[in-house]
């Protein structure tokens, strides 16, 4: 499948590869008609002590910054075959999917309405008037600012996920909660 779009440059990529993973060429130089979001999927064995799965923005439509490809990279080592890790898994990518779309730091700074994320008293929060409108109605707040956003972990963590203190088992915590996650009407806000 591929875009509307032709793949663009991203973060430094030279439009051959997306964060080390090689865009094949077909892809580079394809454009399909009717489609405005691309996934690049692979699996690699990073061992348990790897992440679950990462993703990464990889183009963007040059007028408006909006990402248009993005690579998602799942590590076998936690996968089986049965059933509960098929809809494990599933939920994994719906959760990597949601960094690609918006979620992530790295695409913060191109948001059309500006930088969606402020610190308030050493608190990092999603402060979108869609995400802080869920909030208030999701936790009967009328004062609430923001969601707060996750301030544990490295990189890709910390400022990329709900705070699992505030957001329970919502499926963009940092750990998804199996095998039920929840999808909260403050995530499909922020998107």
């Amino acid at each position: 499948m591929g875009l509307s779009y032709p793949l663009t440059e991203a973060y430094g990529n030279d439009g051959h590869t997306c964060y080390n993973t090689a865009v094949p060429e077909n892809v580079i130089k394809s454009t399909f008609a009717n489609k405005d979001f691309g996934f690049l999927v692979q699996m690699t064995r990073e061992g348990a002590s790897g992440a679950v799965a990462q993703s990464y923005p990889c183009a963007f439509l040059k007028s408006t910054k909006r990402p248009i490809w993005a690579l998602i990279s799942f590590n076998a080592d936690y996968f089986q075959y049965d059933v509960l890790s098929v809809q494990n898994a599933i939920y994994v990518a719906v959760h990597e999917m949601t960094h690609c779309l918006g979620f992530s730091y790295l695409l913060y700074d191109y948001y059309p309405t500006g930088k969606p994320t402020k610190t308030i008293d050493g608190v990092d929060y999603f402060v979108t008037p869609e995400v802080i409108r869920e909030v208030k109605r999701q936790y009967g707040c009328d004062t609430a600012v923001g969601m707060p956003l996750e301030t544990e972990g490295s990189l890709g963590t910390a400022g990329t996920h709900w705070s699992r203190k505030v957001a329970g088992s919502e499926y963009m915590t940092a750990t998804v909660t199996f095998p039920n996650p929840t999808i909260s009407y403050i995530t499909l806000a922020l998107l």
